[in-house]
């Protein structure tokens, strides 16, 4: 049976490229263009593995992971944050992401990192830092993450271990 996997992004020129690569790699993609149609998708399709844009309307990345790991249905399906900022691992970690793929992803690395993502959640390996490299082997430049950006992942950190402890 071919896996299938949910990408989630805003940019459908993005979409497109993942869909085409790993397709062509033998996966079955399903697509959303929004968080809200990233959390009914993932829990209609239940995919083997979700690459989720941590900046989209609607529903963000952050909203999204929280609500799919809410539910026991879809609580254990690995997802992989995919950004262009420049994010601390250990808050995504946190909230429970697999791991972070940087953009810009070229078509290659994007079906090397799916095959490092699924290795590891197969293996029960916590977290994997998916980081493209630009010609010459330096790492691909990142965005800074803004600071609203910021304060809601410390919000709703701070709200998820707040939970936690009670």
């Amino acid at each position: 049976m071919t896996e299938l996997l949910l990408v989630a992004d805003d940019s459908e020129d993005l979409r497109r490229i993942f869909q085409a690569a790993l397709a062509n790699a033998g996966y079955a993609v399903v697509t959303a263009r929004n968080g809200a149609e990233a959390l009914r998708l993932a829990r209609e399709t239940l995919p083997s593995l979700v690459l989720l844009d941590l900046a989209m309307p609607v529903v963000d990345g952050i909203g999204v992971i929280e609500e799919l790991k809410r539910s026991e249905r879809t609580a254990s399906i690995p997802i992989v944050a995919v950004t262009g900022y420049d994010v601390v691992t250990e808050e995504l970690r946190k909230l429970g992401f697999l791991g972070v793929l940087r953009k810009p992803v070229s078509p290659r690395f994007l079906v090397e990192a799916v095959e490092r993502a699924r290795a590891a959640a197969a293996s029960g390996n916590g977290w994997i830092e998916l980081r493209a490299r630009a010609p010459g082997g330096a790492i691909a430049r990142v965005r800074p993450l803004d600071a609203r950006a910021w304060d809601r992942i410390r919000e709703r950190l701070a709200r998820m271990l707040g939970k936690a402890k009670n």
